[in-house]
């Protein structure tokens, strides 16, 4: 009888150790079966195909899509969709909310998404934005990133770069508030990329201030 006793005490312990301890707290998965065949699908997975399919370009991908975290992929990859759309001048791929709203320097440039979308592909962007680079990340929370990048400019005298800081929020896998800051710079922005505590733009190419 203690034998036997002992014997299940083990077993439960044994139990419970496997339900406690065979978890991963960081990537969850989901088993999907189809004609008998099982296949387990990780987050990390599904952002990564998700990725694929809102950024096409391969190396713009990877530039910007450049945090592991999954909660801070949920944030990224629709806002590096929206940072594609500066280079492709298309709006399509961006994953809006319908009530989704931006603002530029204090000013309010786009109410809904589809006037968002459409604005993408403005003359601005079109003739003279010629590259998006160095784009870093600050994940706030779970629905909020802040990206740091530049964008290098054509065909405007005395611009040669612009730096941008710019405020994504997203919910449920859309973007609802975009938000952005910059400066313009007379010569192209260096160690932007990493800084380093050395000018970026120097101060005699930071364009003053507009006075009143």
């Amino acid at each position: 009888m203690r034998r036997f006793q002992v014997l299940f005490s083990v077993a439960v312990i044994t139990l419970l150790l496997g339900a406690c301890g065979g978890s991963d707290s960081s990537t969850s998965s989901t088993a999907t079966t189809v004609a008998g065949v099982t296949t387990t699908t990780t987050d990390s997975a599904v952002a990564e195909s998700r990725a694929k399919d809102l950024i096409p370009d391969a190396e713009f991908r990877q530039m910007c899509v450049n945090v592991k975290d999954q909660a801070a992929l949920d944030v990224v990859v629709p806002a590096c969709a929206y940072l594609a759309s500066i280079k492709s001048h298309d709006g399509s791929k961006i994953p809006l909310a319908d009530d989704a709203w931006r603002i530029e320097q204090g000013v309010n440039t786009g109410t809904t998404g589809a006037e968002i979308k459409q604005a993408m592909a403005n003359d601005y962007f079109v003739n003279y934005v010629e590259d998006l680079r160095d784009v870093r990340w600050f994940v706030n929370s779970d629905d909020e990133a802040i990206a740091y990048y530049v964008l290098d400019i054509k065909a405007v005298p005395g611009i040669k770069s612009t730096m941008l800081a710019e405020r994504f929020k997203v919910d449920d896998g859309l973007i609802t508030e975009i938000e952005v800051v910059f400066a313009y710079c007379r010569v192209p922005v260096t160690n932007a990329a990493a800084p380093d505590g050395t000018d970026m733009c120097p101060k005699e190419a930071s364009p003053p201030a507009p006075v009143a």
